[in-house]
């Protein structure tokens, strides 16, 4: 119940325990990185590798991976996912991360959603007829929401269908 009051909040994702095969760490823009045995230490012909894996030491190298998802790790060290760093709004408010608005949506009116800045302002993406948007407004009061938009249908990524394409997003709401 605690977890369930805490997405509702606006707390993000929990994830529960890091797992003892791996190491967990938060890097810059708190970045969840991973290490262990059941981490790849490289991609096919190393594409990828500058910009995803961090190398330390000598030939017994630990490489960690960037996994490139925001996190922390509550009081009672579970980690908590907050979406993904390059979504994140960071402006003269703070920084708004993507699971902050998403789970929110989808505690309080069982609904997908999105945040994304436009022009300066907050503003969240809902499918149309989902949700009432002055509801939505008033559950998202602490994350200073300028405004809801809405769209036929909100995208999904179609190699992960629980992530919201968020290129195709912005394309619709252009249009």
């Amino acid at each position: 119940p605690e977890d369930r009051r805490g997405m509702a909040g606006g707390a993000g994702l929990p994830v529960g325990e890091v797992v003892p095969e791996v190491d967990c760490t938060l890097g810059d823009d708190n970045e969840i990185q991973v290490s262990g045995e059941t981490v790849l230490k490289g991609y096919l012909d190393g594409i990828g590798d500058d910009e995803n894996k961090i190398r330390e030491g000598d030939e017994s190298e630990t490489v960690w991976h960037r996994t490139g998802d925001a996190g922390y790790f509550d009081v009672y060290g579970r980690l908590w996912l907050l979406g993904r760093v390059n979504q994140a709004i960071n402006d003269d408010r703070g920084t708004l991360h993507p699971f902050c608005v998403e789970c929110v949506l989808d505690a309080q009116f069982g609904i997908r959603g999105a945040i994304l800045a436009i022009d300066g302002e907050r503003v969240v993406v809902i499918a149309k007829g989902s949700a009432n948007p002055d509801d939505v407004l008033q559950a998202l009061k602490h994350q200073h929401i300028d405004r809801v938009a809405t769209v036929k249908k909100i995208p999904m990524d179609k190699r992960h269908d629980a992530k919201i394409d968020y290129p195709k997003l912005l394309e619709l709401l252009k249009m």
